[in-house]
């Protein structure tokens, strides 16, 4: 079986085409130009109310943006297991989606870059156990070709606590979006874990916030972010996001749109 060279997985990488954009400077310029299609799996980390589901369904929008003005025109397969999914907020998110980019569309893709098909173009699944998404993985690759995919979330990877299960689950998630050419994205849980020795007498507390699911699923995935909410803008809307490779950048998440703030960045390289 032959591989792939070095110099078309550069070609394919840097191609603007091959990413989901967020549509603003700052976060995409951390995210290298977008969510590159065909990487593996992305994570979103933070703990409850620090943002990672309405950035999720901002993204279920984004990758329905046509061709001609930057997206990639595919759907979205969203996975529930938490029942946090609003239909509401996903559609105030989608009518400020349509204002904001309708001018730039000629009037054929106007009549199909509406509210509604936004909606329809996001396939929302609620699923309650640890089976249902491994059924659901494993026809994820018909349920590609059928729905046009070009992105799949779960939000939350957090019920795949059997080790074995993570392997298989995380695994097919991984070919599927290499072989399909799609991105995936899952929201992870954060959790105490205890320190002792030396390290925790040079602590104030004994414990440390961290990803769930442990060490052994760190390595199945591509990349993580970690969105953190700070309480010092209005109704603590504002939430910091770190890449693994220490980027840092405020964003707001408002009723419309994903606002971000204007503060002085540092970007480590």
């Amino acid at each position: 079986m032959l591989g792939t060279s070095a110099l078309d997985l550069y070609h394919y990488e840097s191609s603007s085409s091959n990413r989901i954009k967020t549509f603003n400077k700052t976060l995409d310029k951390v995210l290298g130009g977008g969510i590159i299609l065909g990487k593996g799996i992305l994570e979103l980390c933070g703990i409850p109310g620090s943002g990672k589901t309405n950035l999720c369904k901002q993204l279920s929008l984004n990758v329905q943006i046509p061709t001609s003005i930057g997206g990639i025109d595919r759907n979205t397969l969203y996975i529930d297991s938490e029942g946090s999914f609003s239909i509401l907020r996903l559609k105030e998110m989608a009518n400020s989606l349509v204002e904001k980019f309708y001018h730039k569309l000629d009037n054929d893709e106007r009549k199909t870059f509406t509210v509604n098909k936004l909606i329809e173009g996001v396939i929302y699944l609620r699923i309650f156990d640890l089976n249902e998404l491994k059924n659901i993985v494993e026809n994820l690759e018909m349920i590609c070709k059928q729905k046009n995919l070009g992105l799949i979330i779960i939000d939350s990877i957090s019920i795949t606590y059997k080790l074995k299960m993570q392997d298989y689950i995380a695994n097919k998630l991984v070919l599927i979006s290499k072989k399909m050419e799609l991105a995936v994205i899952v929201t992870n849980h954060m959790t105490f874990k205890s320190l002792s020795g030396e390290l925790k007498n040079q602590l104030d507390s004994s414990k440390r916030i961290e990803p769930s699911l442990g060490s052994s699923w760190d390595s199945l995935i591509s990349s993580r972010f970690i969105l953190k909410p700070i309480k010092t803008y209005i109704e603590n809307s504002v939430i910091f996001l770190t890449n693994s490779e220490g980027d840092t950048i405020p964003f707001q998440v408002r009723l419309k749109f994903l606002k971000f703030i204007k503060v002085n960045i540092k970007f480590i390289t």
